[in-house]
């Protein structure tokens, strides 16, 4: 179908299959969110599957009523264009992280999100009920195995501590710093535009 869903409580995950079976972890829609808006605004069929990861309650709306309360509301229209947009440009900066960036610096970015996520006090960050390694592989484009050894070399450097179904973020900065590190060098626009009318 074309509806729009709400979350009203729970949590559900947007994924599509990949290659070789394996399934691309787009994001997660927490309560008091919605999806499937693409399709009801451009009548066009659905990418994408939506799982339920807890137990979850949702409410629809036929394409035909979200258009009108689009097209009837502007304060309505203004969200979920900030909505949209804000997610073009998270996709965005994650397709140019998966080209750009090695496998360990997604991971790295990754655990940055999570932990920014769950909250960062003191410099560290506890990750309650961290995903998987295969959903943290889903969501970076890698396999399990690359997260798990990029997770244990965290560990052994001391950044990284398992407690239980927790991760423990010992040193976020000193994470963001690997990050910056392993970004490549851009060149400043005006060296380009120098190059480009030589």
């Amino acid at each position: 179908d074309r509806d729009v869903y709400f979350v009203i409580a729970g949590m559900v995950r947007v994924t599509a299959e990949a290659a070789r079976g394996r399934r691309i972890i787009f994001r997660d829609v927490p309560a008091g969110e919605l999806f499937g808006e693409h399709s009801a605004i451009d009548g066009r069929a659905r990418f994408a599957d939506v799982l339920a990861v807890q137990e979850s309650l949702l409410a629809s709306m036929p394409p035909e009523a979200f258009r009108a309360l689009l097209a009837n509301h502007a304060s309505v229209r203004e969200h979920v264009l900030r909505r949209m947009s804000g997610s073009v440009r998270e996709l965005a900066d994650r397709l140019i992280d998966l080209g750009a960036q090695r496998v360990q610096s997604r991971v790295w970015l990754e655990l940055l999100r999570l932990a920014r996520l769950a909250g960062v006090q003191a410099n560290a960050s506890r990750i309650e009920r961290a995903p998987t390694h295969r959903n943290i592989a889903s969501r970076v484009g890698t396999s399990r195995e690359e997260v798990t050894r990029e997770l244990s070399r965290l560990v052994r450097k001391g950044l990284l501590e398992r407690a239980g179904r927790a991760l423990v973020l010992r040193d976020v900065a000193a994470l963001e710093q690997l990050v910056a590190e392993s970004r490549p060098e851009q060149q400043p626009v005006q060296e380009i535009l120098e190059v480009e009318s030589s």
